[in-house]
């Protein structure tokens, strides 16, 4: 396969999978919507704790297996052997209720420290116990998208979100307006719960063949093999989480609650978009170098091929984001959530060097070496943590998002530089051009935003944007035809 072959393979999946991605995210903004004009700021922030309170026990009770699973599951797919599908999914699905068990009880074991650390009282012990039927639930629903991405069912599995986020979004924002603060913990547990049977009820259409009765301790030999390759994302995706929750608990100290719904804002908004990209980009782009690991050439053309479309596709976004941080957040929140623009600007301006690592970073677990994988992202952590706290007292919220840039660009600096140590690996010259261009738009709609008012910056900003869309539309255009695209999803719509 050539290079314009690749980058077209690269685009397509990246389309695929991000055509879901947009619809969730859209019904996922527009839930935030109503959840931050019923709540206000310190709503938002308590949904925000217990949001990444819960997510990091199912992750860390998880262990890795929804990563992990579908590796297994796919390759025992590839060889068209229903039974020995059969058996890795029932030992899947067995490890994955086990975890969940595990998760639940951990919840319950740990509300009340949970609660003090947090939130510095006891009001929400209760709250973080009933949450373990959240944790139990969004655990099993993984383990089935798991099972449908390693089977390949990408159509099904996209229609499974889309559902299950359109009807717990439903029900979430019902429990708000009715019972308005006191609606957060059972809107997240019915949210969870609306989830996964419909998670479940798309997942029963795959038709797996039921495989015999086994035992936990039968069933072990396969399981450790899961855990083992998914130790390691764990242990990053675990300390990104407990930072975030550690971040959160300094800034309610800080800020107060309302400053921890500020920065829930902006992170949302930050990260939210570039998931679209990003995710869908995972899906295709791991098992793609998973299987040419041992080739550095073929490993660098594939790393550029991708680098090259994440740049096209998320620039353009980016740009925009930093140039109406102010107009996103109106929009998104509502006018009491603009103490967050600042820290957003910045934030986007990091997710710029974020994308550029992104595909780099793969590497690093395509190739087995999960403990450089761990090094590079705690390393990042440490920076980040290390420069909200010495900067606080001089730049005080806004530390935040500047931290972030700063965390981000070493980031970049030490993948880029090692992937080009080791694998001999570099960027491509025309991803260098690419990065130049966008980067100079970036600066540019920043620099309107920081030092223009009125109509003088709206016109900067609207320049620049349209600017990085048709430098992006134009290259893409070499690649596929972008009008043809167009018109196959307006007729399929």
């Amino acid at each position: 396969m050539n290079n314009k072959e690749e980058e077209k393979d690269a685009l397509k999946a990246t389309g695929t999978v991000g055509g879901a991605q947009v619809i969730n995210i859209l019904i996922s903004l527009l839930r935030t919507k109503v959840i931050a004009l019923i709540l206000g700021t310190f709503g938002v922030g308590v949904v925000g704790i217990l949001t990444t309170a819960t997510d990091m026990i199912r992750n860390f009770a998880s262990l890795g297996l929804p990563f992990s699973g579908v590796r297994d599951i796919s390759i025992a797919n590839a060889k068209k052997d229903d039974l020995e599908i059969s058996r890795i999914v029932k030992v899947f699905n067995k490890w994955i209720f086990i975890s969940a068990l595990v998760g639940s009880i951990i919840t319950v074991i740990f509300c009340l420290p949970l609660s003090r650390f947090l939130f510095n009282n006891d009001i929400y012990t209760v709250g973080i116990g009933f949450l373990s039927v959240s944790v139990f639930f969004s655990t099993l629903a993984a383990g089935y998208q798991s099972v449908m991405q390693g089977k390949r069912a990408v159509l099904l599995m996209s229609k499974a979100t889309i559902v299950a986020n359109f009807f717990g979004s439903l029900v979430s924002v019902l429990f708000y307006l009715v019972l308005k603060d006191k609606g957060i913990v059972p809107s997240l547990i019915l949210m969870a719960l609306v989830n996964f049977l419909v998670i479940y009820f798309f997942y029963k259409k795959l038709r797996i063949p039921k495989y015999k009765k086994i035992s936990v301790i039968e069933s072990w030999s396969t399981a450790k093999v899961m855990i083992r390759i998914g130790f390691f994302t764990i242990i990053v995706s675990i300390v990104e989480q407990f930072v975030s929750l550690g971040l959160r608990a300094f800034l309610s100290n800080k800020s107060g609650i309302d400053g921890v719904g500020l920065f829930t804002a902006a992170n949302t908004i930050a990260t939210m978009y570039l998931s679209i990209v990003l995710n869908s980009m995972a899906s295709d782009y791991y098992p793609k170098l998973s299987s040419i690991h041992d080739d550095n050439h073929k490993l660098g053309a594939t790393v550029n091929n991708q680098l090259y479309i994440v740049l096209l596709l998320a620039s353009p976004i980016i740009i925009g984001m930093v140039g109406f941080a102010e107009v996103a957040i109106k929009i998104l929140y509502s006018s009491k959530f603009l103490g967050a623009v600042s820290v957003l600007k910045w934030q986007i301006i990091g997710d710029f060097f974020k994308i550029i690592a992104w595909p780099f970073g793969f590497v690093f677990l395509a190739k087995g070496l999960g403990k450089l994988f761990v090094f590079s992202n705690v390393s990042y952590t440490i920076i980040y943590i290390a420069s909200v706290y010495l900067s606080w007292d001089k730049f005080g919220f806004l530390s935040i998002g500047l931290s972030f840039f700063i965390a981000q660009f070493f980031l970049m600096v030490f993948i880029c530089l090692y992937s080009n140590f080791r694998f001999g690996i570099n960027i491509s010259s025309k991803n260098i051009k690419v990065v130049i261009v966008m980067f100079f738009l970036l600066a540019v709609s920043f620099c309107s935003h920081e030092y223009f008012t009125g109509p003088l910056r709206l016109m900067i900003s609207v320049i620049a944007l349209i600017f990085s869309i048709i430098y992006s539309i134009y290259n893409l255009s070499l690649i596929m035809d972008v009008k043809m695209l167009i018109s196959r999803i307006i007729r399929r719509k």
